[in-house]
């Protein structure tokens, strides 16, 4: 698999990497994102790696969810925070995503 032509080296690198064919030669998900976060600028890596929060939060409701109460997640989604609104359910700030 090659680097796609507009991304660093070190992605090919790690691209490489990861295609290794013993499996165990392979980066984990930690040692990718340690070598691909030393090479970003901090608040852009802090950026991408808050992208997760939002999903760590429905995880959470999801888990805490009543198994008995079959609508249990979406009543939870629904008193939390409101469905209505574009990316409120994942708790996205409205000025770090712009539309075009």
């Amino acid at each position: 698999m090659e680097k796609p032509d507009f991304a660093p080296n070190y992605m090919g690198e790690i691209m490489a990497g990861c295609w290794k064919a013993d499996p165990k030669e392979r980066p984990s998900y930690s040692e990718m994102e340690e070598m691909i976060s030393k090479r970003m600028e901090s608040t852009v890596s802090d950026h991408y790696l808050n992208l997760n929060n939002s999903y760590e939060k429905l995880n959470e409701l999801k888990a805490n969810a009543s198994p008995t109460e079959p609508l249990g997640l979406a009543k939870a989604l629904d008193s939390k925070e409101k469905v209505g609104k574009r990316h409120s359910i994942l708790g996205i700030n409205n000025t770090q995503t712009k539309e075009t």
